[in-house]
């Protein structure tokens, strides 16, 4: 929107740059603000749903604003068409012109922000359950089903138009509602700071929750902290590899020595070994420790069961295995 160091931009500032960014001479910039006009969420005032206003860091030069938008594919001028005929379709085209092919398509910051859009037209074109304010009991549209049409949208566009061997994989930030969406995704990813070994995007309560829901998926995890420690990493590393996240240097993970980056490319690879096989939900294992977790990919013993054991406590406990019969 504007230089970082110049004042944050008032709501009044951010409408009038959708305005003219409607004016812009360049079609695609203009038809973005029209779909930001057409898929807005709005509120019980009747006003757009803001996201946020900030300074981040994958611009740290400008203030950035972003709407919450509703993914509708039959909103009219809608986000999810612009998404479409400005983002996806040439994306894939420009692969394809230099005999190249993309595998599929990310959503990024996926469930992020829901909310409910109590635009007339947004109730008019929902073709699932409807929800309502909880604050004026107006009828209105969760962004959470409104994701679910624009997922079914994007799967028979990518099918139709380039084959069902298309991925498509998030950027897992959403709590809850995702639940219902994971059918459409064949690859979950994740990405945040770790410094002091957890962070809001990376702890147990989270990487149960994010293991669960992509089941025997892929999950993946970006490590985005600067001058990672070596302590840090090998936490790290333990949990990657005990529910079976692929780890990954994420473009701010800046400053890493040779030690930190070897352990977080052995436990790659360590984890390559087995995810394929499956996170499964049930480990018909048990542990005589609290302290002691296990968990269980594959379930075919003669292609490969796999467990993860993860010592929790600070001091070395000797491990002893007894095999029972599975029942």
């Amino acid at each position: 929107m504007r230089p970082s160091e110049a004042p944050r931009p008032t709501l009044e500032e951010i409408l009038q740059a959708v305005d003219r960014l409607a004016q812009s001479r360049n079609p695609g910039s203009a038809e973005f603000a029209q779909a930001t006009r057409s898929s807005a969420l709005v509120d019980t005032n009747g006003e757009w749903v803001l996201k946020h206003v900030g300074i981040f860091s994958w611009d740290p030069e400008n203030w950035e604003a972003a709407w919450t938008e509703n993914l509708d594919p039959d909103l009219e001028q809608g986000f999810a068409r612009w998404l479409i005929n400005w983002r996806i379709e040439p994306a894939f085209q420009a692969t394809a012109a230099i005999g190249a092919r993309l595998d599929g398509v990310q959503i990024d910051n996926f469930m992020s922000s829901p909310a409910i859009d109590l635009r007339p037209e947004a109730v008019e074109n929902a073709d699932y359950t409807l929800t309502y304010s909880p604050h004026t009991y107006q009828p209105g549209v969760h962004s959470g089903f409104a994701t679910f049409e624009y997922l079914q949208f994007l799967r028979e566009y990518l099918n139709a138009s380039w084959g069902e061997g298309c991925g498509i994989s998030v950027n897992f930030w959403g709590l809850g509602h995702p639940n219902y969406l994971a059918g459409f995704i064949d690859a979950f990813g994740g990405e945040g700071n770790t410094r002091t070994g957890q962070g809001n995007n990376w702890n147990l309560e989270i990487l149960n929750y994010r293991r669960a829901i992509a089941y025997h998926k892929p999950l993946l995890f970006a490590n985005q902290t600067p001058q990672l420690t070596e302590e840090a990493a090998h936490h790290f590393q333990s949990l990657s590899l005990l529910y079976g996240i692929r780890p990954m240097q994420g473009p701010h993970g800046t400053g890493w020595n040779p030690t930190v980056g070897h352990i977080i490319g052995e436990t790659a690879a360590l984890v390559e070994r087995y995810w394929w096989a499956g996170w499964k939900p049930i480990t018909h294992a048990k542990a005589d420790s609290s302290d002691i977790w296990v968990e269980r990919f594959g379930d075919d013993p003669t292609e490969g069961i796999f467990f993860v054991v993860c010592n929790s406590a600070e001091e070395t406990i000797p491990l002893k295995t007894l095999a029972k019969p599975c029942p």
